[in-house]
């Protein structure tokens, strides 16, 4: 489990923000049995952000996400 955000506020807030979205879809993910196949929850903040902090919050909207790396 992967969280991000946008390239607003405080970056080490927006670090822990991410982090705690990250172990929150992992812990409901975990209740629904999938505990086993999730490896690690991690939070990068606004590291990978793309859009200028200026824009509009529709536009930043696309850098608050979370995602889901498959491993084998």
């Amino acid at each position: 489990m992967e969280g991000y955000t946008d390239k607003t506020g405080d970056e080490a807030k927006n670090l822990k923000l991410s982090q705690e979205r990250a172990n929150f879809i992992k812990a409901e993910l975990s209740k629904l049995g999938a505990t086993a196949q999730i490896v690690s929850a991690e939070g990068y903040g606004s590291q990978f952000a793309h859009v200028d902090a200026k824009a509009s919050d529709s536009e930043r909207a696309s850098d608050r996400k979370m995602s889901v790396r498959f491993t084998k």
